[in-house]
């Protein structure tokens, strides 16, 4: 559960900084349509019912984004609520990510309150798993510090914040090409204008980083994408009261080129349409923010977050002289020994990750890993090293990938794969992966690298001998 709360209590981080003051480029949107904005407004604050006076105001799309822009900075509060849902399909099994946002924010004083929940269901888990965090960010003797709890448990940082939390709103600002729609729709109770935006791929970028959603979608490049940005002004107000950005299909296409599906990977992948919606629920109505006084008195470092996290999962040493392996999700594990011709890098190792350094010359360095995974079967197993191995593709021209091999050793079946590459004339690379079933579906992962300089690899070049060693040291 740590590392769920870690990785929430940076994405409720992610957010505040998204939505609050990413950018500080929102002088350019009141410059370029001042007067068109100072026309709209006056036409829209008149209280008399003249319709012909609002029909004299030249409203367009880039005044009405300039007069809102005006009027949200001028705002002493603000709350809204944010989705993002992820629905994929990866050779049959469907895997949605849900996340939900709910968020406030106060101008004098600074605050904020957010929370986030993150809703993961797939196939292949019985349940759902369901996590909540909830951040506050407030000054305290000028200096600004956030509380972030996961339950129950409560840690304070202090941050550096360079922009007001009220100033800018990312989504709005990267508004591109935008046009009015000829009709006003109702939304949330509101009638709105509705302008149709685009926002391109470098702005879509930077929004995806910012709030944190490129952990779902991994090292994608958003460059040529282009997608539609919806955007629902109250007539009455020019406030925003939706905001929508509408990936369509676009996204599959860009996911799978990211993470290399081919049809040589025998990998069926699908993607739902995915849209990230943002409803304002109300301007200047948050009085003040406050963070709980048990809030306050609970709260440790966040620095404690990190330490308990690395405790949970410290190298564990047993009197028979073996190490405890763990898959860091189930009480399984397995006791190893450190194998023949090899000793225990206790820097580079804990309970779920266990590393060995092979007895080597100067000129060659070698080492190998264990690590244990539940719930997976041979074809996951196979999964990880071609990710891996694709890599060395990409960047080495002779790199050569052997094929699957499976040999017995000790009555256990081990399969393995090698990839072999060179940096340039003087210098070698290795790198394996081995596994075998120990029970079912738990799988052991045995991996290593040698480099080897001035000359050919020499200390795992028989991987067959070396497997036999690796397998002796599971006790």
């Amino acid at each position: 559960m740590k590392r769920t709360a870690i990785l929430l209590m940076a994405l409720a981080m992610l957010f505040l900084s998204a939505v609050a003051g990413c950018s500080n480029d929102s002088e350019n949107v009141v410059t370029e349509a001042a007067v068109e904005a100072e026309d709209t407004a006056e036409a829209l604050d008149d209280t008399s019912e003249d319709a012909e006076l609002k029909a004299e105001a030249e409203l367009t799309a880039d005044s009405m984004l300039a007069a809102m822009q005006e009027y949200m900075e001028n705002a002493s509060s603000m709350t809204m609520d944010m989705s993002f849902t992820m629905d994929m399909t990866i050779d049959g099994e469907r895997v949605i990510t849900d996340i939900r946002y709910t968020y406030q924010v106060t101008s004098a004083p600074e605050a904020a309150h957010v929370s986030v929940t993150v809703t993961y269901e797939a196939d292949y888990e019985e349940e759902s798993m369901v996590t909540t965090t909830e951040s506050y960010v407030v000054q305290e003797d000028g200096v600004y510090v956030t509380y972030s709890g996961v339950d129950g448990e409560w840690y304070k940082m202090e941050i550096e914040l360079d922009v007001d939390l009220m100033e800018s709103y990312s989504m709005l600002d990267m508004a591109t090409d935008c046009t009015l729609a000829e009709e006003t729709q109702t939304v949330n109770g509101a009638e709105c204008y509705v302008l149709i935006c685009q926002i391109q791929g470098d702005d879509l970028q930077t929004l995806m980083d910012e709030m944190g959603l490129t952990s779902l979608t991994g090292d994608m490049d958003y460059s040529a994408l282009t997608v539609e940005e919806s955007i629902w002004l109250d007539t009455e107000t020019l406030f925003p009261v939706q905001v929508t950005v509408d990936f369509g299909d676009s996204l599959t296409a860009v996911m799978e080129a990211s993470i290399d599906l081919t049809e040589e990977d025998g990998i069926d992948f699908s993607m739902e349409p995915c849209m990230i919606m943002v409803n304002y629920t109300g301007f200047n109505n948050v009085d003040e923010i406050i963070v709980p006084e048990e809030v306050i008195e609970s709260a440790a470092s966040y620095d404690a977050l990190y330490e308990s996290y690395s405790s949970d999962y410290e190298l564990t040493f047993n009197e028979d002289g073996t190490y405890l392996l763990e898959d860091g999700y189930t009480d399984g594990g397995v006791n190893l020994a450190a194998p023949m011709g090899h000793t225990i890098d206790e820097s580079s190792s804990d309970s779920t990750w266990i590393c060995f350094d092979a007895d080597t010359s100067d000129d060659e360095y070698a080492y190998v890993f264990y690590s244990l995974y539940t719930d997976f079967t041979a074809e996951d197993m196979e999964y990880i090293y071609r990710d891996s191995f694709d890599d060395y593709a990409d960047y080495y021209d002779d790199a050569v990938i052997t094929e699957l091999q499976t040999v017995t050793i000790d009555g256990q079946n081990v399969t393995y794969v090698a990839v072999l590459c060179s940096y340039d004339d003087n210098s070698q690379e290795m790198e394996f992966y081995a596994w075998t079933e120990l029970s079912e579906n738990v799988f052991l992962l045995i991996g290593g690298v040698d480099y080897a300089y001035g000359r050919e690899i020499q200390i795992y070049s028989d991987l067959p001998t070396l497997l036999e060693t690796l397998i002796d040291a599971i006790q």
